[in-house]
């Protein structure tokens, strides 16, 4: 399944990063990384799968 993003929260925040970011969509569990643009997240948590 590929990824689909369904919500940013919050949907935009200070272009020197730093806050954190609620991404929520299917088929994020196999996720390596996370891209804002070409800049990658520092870290991130897959909180939750939905079984499908």
């Amino acid at each position: 399944m590929s990824p689909i993003l369904l919500a940013l929260v919050p949907s935009q925040g200070p272009s020197t990063g730093g806050n954190p970011v609620l991404l929520v969509g299917t088929g994020l569990t196999g996720a390596t990384a996370v891209l804002f643009g070409t800049t990658p997240a520092l870290s991130f948590t897959v909180q939750s799968a939905e079984k499908q």
